[in-house]
């Protein structure tokens, strides 16, 4: 070989080595190249599962799909629509926001039967008791009882503790929902809302649902704000978690609801009981079955 052909073969390797490297440091950080727009962008990604599994989640825009449970990355910060089927299940269809180097996370994702059927269990309906009725009260401490005793509450309260020094007081009497927070024994009240005539706690998520006639909303312990989920024409009257999180169960004048509070509640609803006037519901362990009363009598409708 030529020093010239060496000059040259030398000249190559450094070209292409200041094209590569670059190249491979900037795809080890995330970054990809989006021929839509000729640019070099940080990538997310979206993570999902589903319950039951084996469920196929499809990206409409970008024309991808895979089975639950699934990882999808490297896709470019925007909006995206995501459908999710699965044979004898509702639909799942939602925009899911995707921003750079992070994951977006369903996890679990509940798919609802369509072939929900509701059995008549008995014709007294007052032997089923509203989740709302059995909400955790806490043991508390000596402290924290007396400062609860100086706040103007009437007897009729319900109690739920929140965190250590913080708690949720339904005032049902006066549809008040209040926090307090408690130290030693002195304790700083709150309003949370005045008009809250149905409240319900997670302890998977640390979030408390609360409902007005009307509208639907979320407190998350961590943030310490609150998030309307959705706004109803129909008069709510129950709220309750599902057992295994995130999903809002409503009871309005006719109907039950189930709300991904996750996301926009305006794309993602489901209707799964329409009836006269059902209360009163329950769950069984799993949230397989929610149990109801309507028109005189219990009833069962199985979800999954």
């Amino acid at each position: 070989m030529t020093k010239r052909s060496r000059q040259l073969y030398f000249s190559l390797v450094v070209l292409a080595s200041a094209i590569i490297l670059p190249g491979l440091l900037l795809y080890s950080s995330g970054y990809r190249v989006d021929w839509r727009s000729w640019t070099i962008e940080r990538t997310g990604s979206l993570r999902l599962t589903t319950v039951p599994s084996a469920a196929t989640v499809s990206v409409l825009e970008l024309n991808i799909s895979a089975q639950t449970p699934v990882l999808m990355n490297q896709l470019f910060p925007g909006t995206y629509t995501v459908q999710v089927t699965k044979p004898g299940y509702m639909t799942w269809l939602n925009k899911v926001t995707i921003t750079a180097q992070q994951t977006v996370q369903f996890d679990p994702l509940l798919l609802f039967s369509t072939d929900a059927n509701t059995i008549k269990l008995t014709d007294y309906p007052n032997t089923l008791r509203s989740s709302a009725d059995d909400l955790l009260v806490q043991q508390l401490s000596p402290n924290v009882q007396y400062a609860l005793s100086q706040l103007p509450l009437a007897k009729n309260y319900q109690l739920t503790q929140l965190a250590d020094e913080l708690y949720a007081v339904w005032n049902k009497p006066a549809d008040q929902l209040l926090l307090v927070q408690a130290v030693d024994t002195t304790a700083e009240l709150t309003t949370l809302h005045q008009h809250a005539i149905s409240v319900d706690w997670n302890d998977a998520t640390n979030q408390l649902l609360y409902a007005t006639e009307h509208e639907l909303y979320v407190y998350d312990v961590p943030t310490q704000r609150s998030r309307l989920v959705t706004r109803l024409s129909s008069t709510i009257r129950e709220a309750h978690w599902h057992p295994l999180g995130w999903y809002a169960v409503l009871v309005s004048q006719d109907k039950i609801q189930i709300f991904d509070t996750r996301v926009l509640a305006a794309a993602y609803s489901l209707t799964v009981y329409q009836g006269t006037a059902p209360q009163a519901l329950g769950f069984d362990r799993r949230g397989t079955t929610v149990y109801f009363s309507d028109n005189g009598s219990i009833q069962a409708l199985r979800l999954q």
